[in-house]
């Protein structure tokens, strides 16, 4: 039809897309480092395929493209690990109380769960249901429970950086917006093609595919140089109210997509 079409977030099961950015959670570099990071600790905890390290996972929806690829990748860094037990539970919808239930639901049965992974963010509502089982402790209590969250929300940022939540895993709307308004200005207003390859590798100018990374983050790292990918917070909702009218523009240059300025606009339209 001639329009361009620009995705994010998800990649999308077509090869029509104009233009992407967003991630997979379905690989090693995904949610794949969940699963290590639950191996590692079943290792540390001595867990055995008799004694597992019991992980809740919290569904968002079975039926949802985006839980599926979480779970799976979750698994892909298991790889099958015998000392790790992943305990489902029921669908919650990411709703707050459904995910509430489903703590105390799983705790009632499984008294020993050492860790959870909630498929949404929501940390709210992890606080709330690990206070309902009395299990809200930060790490070195014996009542500690690790969390690892996939989403970065407002509500995990003060428990990562005291220790009560312990890992996340992401990145965020404002880094996948950015990239895809520049590659809209280049591409669409600009005229200029989109190249395939690995946007990451820097070697391709003006990538049509961009995979944002999606660091393994902790309340020790989240505020580092690291974590702020191309100078932006790692949580958008940390920015401080009133702060500013307008997002900034994020520096993309080392995934060849530099801001358009306006004497770009005048040698490529010719004006």
């Amino acid at each position: 039809s001639g329009i361009d079409v620009y995705n994010w977030v998800l990649p999308a099961n077509t090869d029509k897309l104009t233009g992407f950015a967003g991630y997979d959670a379905d690989t090693m570099e995904g949610n794949g480092q969940i699963g290590v990071k639950f191996s590692e600790l079943a290792k540390t905890a001595g867990a055995t395929a008799e004694k597992p390290y019991r992980v809740l996972e919290i569904w968002g929806a079975r039926a949802l493209p985006i839980c599926q690829a979480r779970h799976h990748g979750v698994g892909l860094g298991l790889a099958g690990d015998p000392a790790v037990e992943i305990v489902e539970s029921v669908d919650t919808s990411g709703q707050p109380e459904s995910v509430i239930k489903a703590i105390q639901d799983a705790f009632a049965r499984y008294p020993d769960i050492k860790a959870i992974y909630p498929q949404f963010g929501d940390a709210g509502a992890i606080t709330e249901g690990l206070r309902s089982v009395d299990r809200l402790a930060p790490a070195g209590d014996p009542n500690h429970v690790v969390v690892i969250l996939q989403d970065i929300d407002k509500a995990m940022l003060a428990p990562l950086r005291d220790g009560t939540f312990d890992f996340t895993v992401s990145n965020n709307p404002w880094h996948q917006i950015d990239v895809v308004v520049k590659q809209f200005l280049w591409h669409t207003v600009l005229k200029q093609p989109l190249g395939d390859g690995d946007a990451n590798s820097g070697t391709v100018k003006l990538p049509r595919r961009v995979l944002l990374p999606m660091p393994l983050l902790t309340g020790a790292t989240i505020d580092t140089d690291a974590a702020h990918m191309w100078g932006g917070t790692v949580a958008f909702t940390d920015m401080p109210l009133g702060k500013w009218n307008y997002w900034p523009v994020l520096d993309t240059k080392e995934i060849g997509l530099p801001v358009p300025t306006l004497a770009d606009r005048k040698s490529l339209l010719g004006y």
